[in-house]
């Protein structure tokens, strides 16, 4: 343990946000926290963010209340974030772990057929596995991912600028760590709450969490990994290309998300568009990155209107 665990004495073990209770399975030798709340068609979300503590499922909470008294909503921390575990090797920090174990969470929690939503890094994620496994899911619904791109002027441009700021630097594992980042990804900040940034400062001080940042900064993996990602991405599109994509997708954009330009998502819907006639788009305006947390209601209005239709 860390020698700032006792800041984080008084919080669940597990993590769990707003009083929503976690559960553990295990996936392929990989210890995985999910949420699995409400009944009917399986909903599963998929969060974003890169391979560290602060990034979990915990980003949904504002969402399980409203999706649950439609969907059964599964939502789990991804391989290497929040309360998951690592992967089991150095050479297992590339994307295809990361699509790999979330096709097989699926598998172990019995869900065959599914509704499939993914924010930013979560949602490439979730192209990458719909076009897997196309089978597999009724629906997709995509938020602000400049993973899934594709690319549009210089990111790393727009992000050097966008996190160049003049607050004070604090420690990773500080909750005010987590309160700049996500001011500087969102229009609207109401819902970035005491519990919600000290919970993922808690998830980012563990020390699996510090060992993965070791690994992917001191040893040179995170370039590997982007290059991975690179690939996976290619070959999405390819496949997208080829007309494998055929289920109804949802973008849903913030408009004024500073780290995913309106030319970035317009090209995405034309490649989406282009071979699959049931896709749409949705802006909502004065929001960022987070859309579905910066407009909670509205966005889970949003996606069950377009999943009672189209699914």
């Amino acid at each position: 343990m860390t020698d700032t665990d006792d800041r984080f004495s008084d919080l669940p073990d597990h993590a769990g946000i707003a009083g929503y209770e976690p559960r553990f399975v295990d996936v392929d030798g990989i210890r995985t926290r999910y949420y699995d709340l409400g009944s009917g068609e399986p909903l599963v979300l998929v969060h974003g963010g890169d391979w560290s503590g602060k990034s979990s499922a915990n980003t949904w909470s504002t969402n399980f209340e409203g999706l649950a008294d439609r969907f059964r909503v599964i939502a789990f921390d991804r391989v290497g974030c929040g309360m998951t575990d690592n992967p089991e090797t150095v050479d297992d920090y590339r994307y295809r772990t990361d699509f790999t174990h979330a096709l097989s969470v699926l598998d172990t929690l019995g869900i065959d057929r599914c509704h499939i939503a993914g924010i930013s890094r979560g949602g490439g994620l979730a192209l990458r596995m719909a076009v897997e496994d196309p089978d597999r899911f009724e629906t997709l619904v995509v938020v602000n991912s400049a993973t899934f791109g594709p690319p549009s002027g210089d990111e790393d441009f727009r992000r050097d600028r966008v996190f160049d700021q003049s607050a004070p630097d604090v420690e990773p594992t500080d909750p005010e760590a987590t309160r700049q980042f996500l001011y500087q990804y969102c229009y609207q900040t109401d819902h970035i709450t005491d519990e919600y940034c000290r919970l993922c400062a808690y998830m980012r001080s563990l020390p699996k969490a510090q060992e993965t940042a070791e690994i992917m900064q001191e040893q040179g993996r995170l370039d590997h990994w982007k290059e991975t990602m690179r690939e996976q991405m290619t070959e999405t599109y390819r496949r997208i290309g080829d007309g494998v994509l055929t289920v109804p997708v949802l973008y849903t954009y913030g408009r004024n998300d500073l780290t995913v330009p309106i030319e970035m998502v317009t090209a995405a819907y034309d490649m989406l568009a282009q071979e699959n006639p049931d896709v749409r788009l949705t802006v909502f305006n004065e929001s960022g990155h987070l859309v579905y947390r910066e407009h909670p209601e509205e966005w889970n209005r949003t996606v069950i209107d377009f999943i009672d239709y189209w699914g």
